[in-house]
């Protein structure tokens, strides 16, 4: 599969009988994207009730809320006794000597060896609506409340 299949798939399901299916469809091609909020070990326990507030707000939430947990490590230096040794980068000195990246780089040297972890909830950004026209006002306020600065 490639984008042109894909793509033309995406463009066939917009127009399908299934609700969920063509609405998703829609979002991928107009760029509607579900937002965010990162998740704390202390916020967890609020994943169950956003998902019903954005049920209640009229999504399906199997379809329309996600977990999703990275993990990164940008960079670490050459270990062979590693489980998983990486390739080290290595710099040609003007003499022909090769040094690894992070003893010339304090940029690198900083992130070497640093996990970085991002565990994410997705939802509609309808969800984040600022509308008091809405029938689903006290839903969104009560989903808003828990979301500042885009931290559940």
């Amino acid at each position: 599969l490639d984008d042109g299949v894909l793509n033309t798939y995406f463009l066939q399901w917009v127009d399908d009988k299934d609700p969920i299916l063509s609405d998703l469809a829609h979002r991928f091609l107009d760029r509607v994207p579900l937002k965010s909020a990162r998740i704390t070990d202390q916020t967890r326990s609020l994943l169950p009730e956003l998902k019903q507030l954005v049920a209640e707000a009229g999504f399906d939430s199997e379809y329309y809320t996600a977990e999703n947990d990275s993990y990164d490590l940008p960079y670490d230096a050459y270990d062979p006794t590693s489980k998983k040794p990486r390739t080290q980068i290595e710099l040609m000195q003007s003499d022909g000597s090769l040094v690894e990246l992070s003893t010339v780089s304090d940029l690198v040297r900083a992130i070497s060896g640093k996990v970085s972890r991002d565990e994410r909830f997705f939802f509609p950004k309808e969800m984040l609506i600022d509308s008091n026209e809405s029938l689903f006002t006290d839903t969104f306020e009560a989903f808003q409340a828990h979301i500042k600065n885009n931290i559940i």
